[in-house]
């Protein structure tokens, strides 16, 4: 394999691909080829996997939420921000102009942000229930967004950011009964409907919200609703993934497990065969907390070495071999790995046996 040329390379890429895309099931031994394939191959032969698009569109998935999860945050901080600004003995001064401008202008930034993403969400959970199909999936809508239509109203603003008219969020100094200050960004409802005159959906929430609509409150509601009905379904997802995901998944982590034993069978050879101390090179494979917590261990202890396996092996693909090598590196009392002795072998090479066609158990990798 390794002294092939590009061109037999190619064809033998290319011969994996077309058997994979028509393999409707892999066999054990076609797994275990493929997790066990040249690092470099690998990410161009899984790709024809039938699971990979379908996989895709959850990843993709899963990577919109966190993001609109950020940006309602960022939103929240921006609102923080000017608050503590405004506290400032000079707020008003011409001197704070720039600043304050630039609070502005990120207000404006992530309010689209904020929809877009909101809109972006939405659409890759639908490519998504296209291959799940979960049956509680309109019903679980419904009951985590509820029936005012502010989902609607989210979506309607992103459209209408994004294709005709720029919402400002004005903002404002209000002081309660009690005399304490809050700092607010808002948008007016006048504007939205006078500006704007195809909210469709949208319109019954928006005729029933305030005069001024507060952007905190806003934030704080939609992302609340957002989480709940995405924490349902992302977690059905993951405990119902068809087939065709499932082994794909679990060949890609094979594939990554494979590469990461034999990356840590190296090293912990070597640091045996260097009598190397582990204790003075935790700091390159731990966080600070995690050498933190392992110094409060009894030192050349199983329950030390356990922890650090654990905190290294994000995979779960530790075998008892590494572990019983990570012992003896440890010193742990009744460690038992030994270096394996060299085997010589005097053999001669014989022609192999012809095939019978009906007891051929190759699989399409093979």
């Amino acid at each position: 394999m390794y002294g092939d040329t590009e061109r037999e390379k190619e064809e033998r890429i290319a011969t994996v691909r077309e058997a994979l895309a028509g393999a409707v099931e892999l066999s054990d031994a076609d797994k275990t080829a493929l997790i066990q394939s040249n690092f470099m191959e690998f990410p161009r032969v899984i790709t024809a996997h039938r699971g990979h698009k379908a996989s895709g569109k959850l990843e993709s998935l899963t990577v919109a939420r966190a993001q609109f999860d950020m940006a309602c945050a960022t939103i929240l901080e921006i609102l923080d921000e000017f608050h503590v600004f405004s506290d400032g003995p000079g707020f008003h001064s011409p001197d704070n102009r720039a600043p304050f401008n630039r609070i502005i202008d990120r207000m404006r930034k992530e309010l689209f942000t904020f929809s877009d993403l909101a809109h972006s969400v939405q659409d890759h959970a639908r490519r998504v229930d296209k291959v799940w199909s979960s049956p509680d999936y309109a019903a679980k809508l419904a009951e985590h967004f509820g029936s005012d239509r502010l989902h609607n109203f989210v979506i309607a603003l992103r459209n209408a950011l994004h294709h005709l008219h720029v919402f400002d969020a004005e903002w404002a100094l209000r002081w309660n009964d009690a005399g304490d200050k809050s700092a607010h960004f808002s948008l007016k409802k006048f504007e939205l409907l006078n500006d704007h005159d195809d909210w469709g959906s949208a319109k019954p929430w928006l005729e029933a919200a305030p005069a001024e609509i507060d952007v905190r409150a806003l934030v704080t509601d939609y992302r609340a609703r957002h989480a709940a009905f995405y924490d349902w379904y992302l977690g059905w997802c993951a405990a119902n993934m068809p087939a065709e995901v499932a082994e794909y998944r679990a060949v890609k982590l094979g594939h990554r497990q494979h590469l990461l034993r034999m990356e840590w069978n190296f090293f912990l050879r070597e640091f045996l065969k260097r009598g190397v101390d582990p204790m003075a090179y935790l700091a390159r494979f731990l966080t600070s907390e995690q050498v933190a917590e392992a110094q409060q261990l009894p030192p050349k202890s199983q329950a030390l070495a356990d922890f650090v396996i654990e905190c290294v092996d994000e995979t779960g693909g530790c075998t008892p071999e590494l572990r019983e090598m990570a012992y003896k590196l440890f010193d742990v009392p009744g460690a038992t790995w030994e270096p394996p002795k060299p085997v010589f072998v005097n053999a001669k090479l014989v022609p192999p046996p012809v095939a019978d066609a009906a007891a051929d158990t190759q699989g399409l990798l093979s």
